[in-house]
């Protein structure tokens, strides 16, 4: 899947009726990138689904299963706070957990801090 968006639009432009600032991520899913912008509003896991990125997230971003893993950069993951036990748990199950780079998508907020990293959705989704 290769979902190509506009570049980034100029901050304060109108996107979707709003006049906030917009994100652009690159998401790598086995190989195949999108590109997705949207105001800062949702979950990672949220706004990659409504970019039309295909994330499994069988539990709904609940926390629950672990499907929503993605790996982010490490500079990039160093801005959020740790995860908690129970994400740190289910990440652990995957064989691609890298306790620098893993999260679940549903537990990140899609923010500033997010703007511009490329995002790889572990082969384990």
């Amino acid at each position: 899947m290769r979902i190509e968006v506009p570049s980034k639009p100029e901050e304060g432009a109108q996107f979707m009726g709003s006049t906030a600032s917009k994100i652009a991520i690159t998401v790598d899913d086995a190989g195949q990138e999108a590109r997705v912008v949207a105001v800062a509003e949702d979950s990672l896991l949220k706004t990659m689904q409504g970019g039309g990125v295909a994330v499994a997230a069988v539990c709904g971003g609940c926390m629950n299963c672990g499907t929503c893993h993605v790996l982010l950069p490490v500079s990039v993951h160093a801005l959020f706070e740790a995860p908690c036990e129970t994400e740190t748990a289910l990440l652990e199950t995957s064989d691609l957990y890298d306790p620098g780079r893993s999260r679940l998508s549903c537990q990140i907020p899609f923010d500033h801090r997010l703007d511009g990293a490329r995002i790889i959705l572990a082969d384990d989704n």
